[in-house]
């Protein structure tokens, strides 16, 4: 603490003689609004494997993927660790087996599916070697899940989960729990005698088991040895390997399948367990959120306390509830459950970026690819007007705003369209105002009987703000959104507007949203959706397709985030352009934690990396400002301290 004061009076004494001082080349001409870049070029390829050759070939500054363990150890020696930052993070998201819960599947529609069966999924769960799969495919830049909540989820995180071992005899046993035995000795298991559509107890049909083969070193390896050990347990297996968007088709859309290597993206709330497994948000065909069609009225309950919560502590409840009835074997003696799905594990690892690019944003849950380091990132040459590549191992499955869901077509769509409100990505608790510049979570007296404590929440719309194409944000585009949304129940933004009961406008420029319940999230919910253009989307009767109502990209990709629709080549590019007239100006460097103030803070946080070098104990890659990179020194304390009682404008 003592050598953090002398440095903060060091530089406050000093800031003011260095204020002329500029450590980071300076482009002649500064933009003042938007992100640092002048573009976005994304670079679309075939893999992982081919987007990380890239990378080391200097083609692309940013990947879009976790590093797998090859990697991670590849890139932290010479001499990729001279051009390659590699930023630690624990994903906010989940890489599970799933399993399909419904009654049949289309590839045997007139046969009860075994997987309906909970003691069969609770076989399935047994012949799962987590551990392994931790330790040996995953290199250990990975946590073991046993529950869909990570461990780094706090309170919410439940530790009395069941946990299965890897265990073939156990596997057995909940097997003949349902029937299910090798009753002919050729070492595959029969269906039970009288099984609807198998009546006569011949050989299980081979599960169809879908392995994303885009995820070469972490998915497709994991899958594969669970193919091999399910057959070895006497379960035949049909797996197919394939990409993306053949899985989204079979799985998501068609429902087709037995398992799946699935994974998830997640939020900083743990509501999104009621819109992935309760039983309301399951539809045929899909996609829907619940496609492996969990479906539990006890588990719904529980879900459903889960998302409606009144305070933290009723949502760790439910939530703790929710996990083991989720996951617990149905013989469980304390608490029974369904073995639904089979959560295996979420990333502890790294994301990377590489020179030029000196500077990128790790944010909590995410690592560095998120739009705040579009926002801010620069290169060893220039402070403004550069060029970003960035690296997609898959092209989008489409551009819209309502329906896209895979993490490409949401990188691309959250770039050009924003929300009302902001998270700090240090400090995920932390909302922050944005294209609202205020907000309030209150109630009112609602209900059939005009008696019930409901949600509320009030939304100032900023001045400023304004839409691509020149036209002003307002509070009726701003209604108008969610207005809008709330129309289409399949899309994938509904489940942020589901429990919206009406939106009106106070004045010209406040929106008044109403819940039809009371919840702990509801400001959450209200930051789940992108704002729309009513003067654009007012006439899209139908919103469906590659873009909303099929209609050209540069018709409809109009939004007010950092970057405009430019170009697009299929499975070959994107480029997005920077948004000159954003309502953000160019970010300050001394807002070192993104919090939109210049204070002291920031300082503290610089100086107390002060003096260590990239790769030592300590080092935190966002006290390294300035662009040499690998030393946190006086030059960064200047340059923090010289833009100290500076705000992110306009703020709040």
């Amino acid at each position: 603490m003592k050598k953090e004061l002398t440095i903060l009076m060091i530089v406050l004494m000093l800031s003011g003689a260095f204020a002329m001082l500029r450590v980071i080349p300076v482009n002649a001409a500064e933009p003042t609004n938007g992100p640092r870049a002048d573009y976005l070029n994304i670079k679309i390829y075939a893999s992982d494997v081919a987007e990380f050759a890239a990378f080391e070939a200097g083609d692309i500054e940013i990947v879009d993927w976790p590093l797998d363990p090859q990697h991670v150890e590849m890139y932290s020696a010479a001499p990729y660790n001279q051009s390659i930052i590699l930023a630690k993070y624990n994903e906010l998201g989940m890489y599970e087996f799933d399993i399909n819960n419904n009654e049949t599947i289309p590839s045997y529609p007139d046969v009860l599916s075994p997987t309906s069966n909970p003691y069969f999924r609770a076989a399935l769960q047994c012949l799962v070697d987590k551990d392994y799969i931790v330790s040996s495919i995953l290199k250990g830049y990975a946590a073991r899940l046993d529950g869909p909540i990570m461990p780094w989820m706090g309170s919410f995180y439940d530790p009395s989960v069941h946990k299965y071992s890897y265990d073939v005899a156990q596997a057995k046993a909940y097997l003949a729990a349902a029937g299910f035995t090798d009753r002919d000795g050729d070492g595959i298991i029969n269906y039970p005698v009288g099984w609807p559509g198998r009546e006569s107890g011949p050989n299980l049909d081979p599960l169809i088991f879908y392995i994303r083969s885009d995820d070469v070193n972490r998915r497709k390896p994991a899958g594969e040895d669970y193919v091999n050990k399910l057959t070895a347990a006497g379960i035949p297996v049909n797996a197919r390997e394939v990409d993306r968007s053949v899985c989204h088709d079979d799985v998501m859309v068609n429902h087709d399948f037995h398992l799946y290597t699935g994974g998830w993206s997640l939020s900083r709330d743990p509501d999104w367990l009621y819109y992935l497994y309760d039983s309301k948000w399951h539809w045929h065909p899909g996609p829907d959120e619940n496609y492996d069609n969990v479906h539990d009225a006890q588990l719904d309950s529980y879900l459903e306390g889960v998302a409606f919560a009144v305070t933290i502590d009723d949502a760790i409840t439910a939530c703790h509830n929710a996990q083991k009835r989720m996951i617990n074997p149905p013989d469980d003696p304390t608490f029974p459950g369904l073995a639904a799905i089979i959560p295996v594990w979420a990333t502890s690892g790294y994301t990377a970026y590489r020179r030029p690019m000196v500077y990128a944003v790790n944010e909590a849950g995410y690592g560095t690819t998120n739009g705040y380091t579009m926002l801010v990132a620069y290169t060893q040459d220039a402070t403004y007007g550069q060029t970003i590549h960035w690296g997609f191992k898959s092209d989008v499955q489409m551009l819209n705003p309502l329906y896209s869901n895979w993490v490409w077509d949401t990188y691309v769509i959250g770039e050009i369209f924003d929300s009302i409100l902001a998270v700090n990505p240090y400090n995920l608790a932390l909302d922050m105002p944005w294209t609202c510049s205020s907000f309030t979570t209150t109630t009112y007296l609602g209900g059939p009987y005009g008696n019930e404590t409901l949600s509320r929440v009030i939304l100032t719309v900023r001045d400023g703000v304004r839409w691509h194409d020149g036209q002003p944000l307002t509070a009726e585009d701003v209604k108008f959104s969610y207005d809008y949304i709330r129309n289409y129940t399949d899309c994938w933004l509904y489940s942020s507007v589901s429990d919206i009961t009406n939106v009106t406008l106070i004045g010209t420029n406040q929106v008044q949203i109403d819940f039809d319940v009371l919840t702990v999230w509801a400001l959450h919910w209200a930051m789940g959706i992108y704002l729309l253009p009513k003067h654009i989307y007012e006439s899209i009767t139908d919103p469906h397709g590659f873009t909303p109502g099929g209609l050209p990209a540069e018709q409809v990709l109009i939004g007010c985030g950092p970057y405009k629709w430019d170009l697009y080549s299929s499975g070959e590019y994107f480029t997005l352009a920077a948004n000159r007239d954003y309502f953000k100006a160019i970010h300050p460097f001394g807002d070192v934690n993104l919090d939109q103030q210049c204070d002291i803070y920031d300082i503290i946080h610089v100086a107390a990396s002060f003096g260590l070098k990239r790769g030592e104990p300590g080092y935190d890659i966002t006290a390294d400002v300035k662009s040499d990179w690998d030393l946190v020194d006086i030059y960064d304390l200047i340059l923090v301290a010289g833009d100290f009682g500076k705000v992110w404008a306009p703020y709040p």
